[in-house]
């Protein structure tokens, strides 16, 4: 006969002194433990938190703006739901870069940008991308064009 008494969560054994162990007893409490173990490690929905499923479902943000031709310095509100680390910023339907061979100028239309550095003309505030079109160009014969009017740019923002 096993214990007079179980415990509350895996029913195992729990001895008095009038109780008589059989080896039975401990195989049944061992196996029960082995497999409340087993059918927990298996489980990943446990082992992790709601910030770390949250972060490994959203790990991007895509977004659009238009740009306006503004010269100075733009803040794009993106609605991203985190703060981004990295961001890629093109101008779509276009090349990456234009040369003017008349002007002898090549626009970039393409950036990177981190919370620490970026190309000329990106940054990451926040949540958000601030764009300019520096009057001080990276190289004598570059310039960057992260705002050209009516022109549809898209951004990837990473965690």
């Amino acid at each position: 006969m096993g214990s007079a008494q179980k415990t509350d969560f895996l029913s195992l054994n729990k001895w008095i002194s009038t109780d008589i162990p059989k080896r039975e007893d401990f195989n049944y409490d061992n196996t029960t433990i082995d497999n409340a173990f087993k059918e927990h490690s298996g489980d990943a929905v446990k082992h992790i938190s709601a910030s770390e499923r949250s972060k490994w479902n959203t790990p991007h943000y895509v977004g659009f703006y238009i740009g306006n031709g503004s010269s100075s310095a733009r803040t794009i509100e993106t609605g991203c739901g985190f703060d981004p680390a990295f961001a890629i910023v093109f101008a779509g339907a276009t090349t990456p870069g234009i040369t003017d061979f008349k002007g002898e100028l090549h626009k970039n239309r393409f950036g990177f940008a981190t919370k620490r550095t970026a190309n000329l003309g990106l940054a990451i505030s926040g949540k958000n991308l601030v764009i300019s079109s520096p009057s001080i160009a990276a190289d004598i014969d570059e310039a960057v064009e992260y705002n050209r009017s009516g022109a549809t740019y898209c951004y990837i923002l990473f965690r």
